[in-house]
C-alpha cells in the first residue's frame, strides 16, 4: 500500500510472485530506495522496471545471476548457477561462491518458463552474508573466467593488479584487475595444453 503522498505515482515498491504447479513458486519484492526523491528521481521507477523484466521477458534462453551489494564492511550475495565471486584479501581468496550444477556444464539457471520447462527459481539462489575489511577485492565472474582460471590465480593477478595501480583509487584497482583477470582467462582458454578447472571437472 503506497505512502499517500506517493499514490499518484504508484508508489515505490514493485513485487512479483509465481506459484508453481506443485505448490512451490518464488516471489520478488523490489523496495524503491526513498532517498533518490531528493534527487528528483522516481524511486518507484526502477523497481516497476524490474518487476516488469521478469513479467515480460519472453525470449528463448536462460542465464545463471550473480547479485552483490556491499553495506559498509557487510557484503550480501545471491548466486544462481555457476557464476560466482570471490573475496580476496591479503592476495588469497578467504571467500567463494559455490558453483550450481544439475550435472556437470548444466548450471542453475533462470528463463522464461513457457519456454523452458526446466528452469530454475530465483528461490534456488544460495545466498551469503560476509565480513570484508578495507582492501578486499570482490571479484564477479561467469563460467568464462572461473572455468579457466584457478581461485589461486584469481588472487595473484587481482591482487598484482590492483598494486600495480595503487594510490590511483578503487576504480582503476577494479579496472586494472578486471582487465587482467580477462586477459589471463581469454590466454588459458586459447592454450591447448593448458588443465583448466574445467578440464579437470571434466
Amino acid at each position: 500500500l503506497p505512502h499517500p503522498d506517493k499514490v499518484d505515482k504508484g508508489g515505490e515498491d514493485a513485487w512479483f510472485a509465481k506459484i508453481g504447479p506443485d505448490g512451490g513458486g518464488a516471489m520478488y519484492l523490489a523496495d524503491g530506495v526513498g532517498g533518490f526523491n531528493e534527487q528528483g528521481v522516481d524511486p518507484g521507477l526502477y523497481a516497476r522496471i524490474m518487476r516488469e523484466a521478469q513479467e515480460n521477458t519472453k525470449l528463448p534462453g536462460a542465464s545463471t545471476c550473480v547479485l552483490v551489494s556491499c553495506d559498509g564492511t557487510k557484503i550480501r550475495a545471491a548466486n544462481l548457477g555457476d557464476s560466482g565471486f570471490r573475496v580476496i584479501r591479503g592476495g588469497r581468496v578467504v571467500r567463494a561462491s559455490d558453483p550450481q550444477e544439475h550435472y556437470f556444464n548444466c548450471p542453475y539457471q533462470l528463463a522464461y518458463e513457457p519456454l523452458s520447462e526446466d528452469t530454475d527459481l530465483a528461490s534456488d539462489a544460495l545466498t551469503y552474508e560476509i565480513d570484508v575489511v578495507p582492501g578486499d577485492l570482490v571479484v564477479l565472474g561467469s563460467d568464462g573466467l572461473f572455468d579457466n582460471v584457478f581461485d589461486e590465480e584469481i588472487a595473484e593477478v587481482a591482487t598484482a593488479a590492483a598494486f600495480s595501480v595503487a594510490g590511483a583509487g578503487a576504480l582503476s584497482a577494479a579496472r586494472a584487475s578486471a582487465e587482467a583477470l580477462a586477459r589471463t582467462a581469454r590466454n588459458h582458454a586459447e592454450d591447448p595444453l593448458f588443465e583448466s578447472p574445467y578440464a579437470l571437472d571434466a
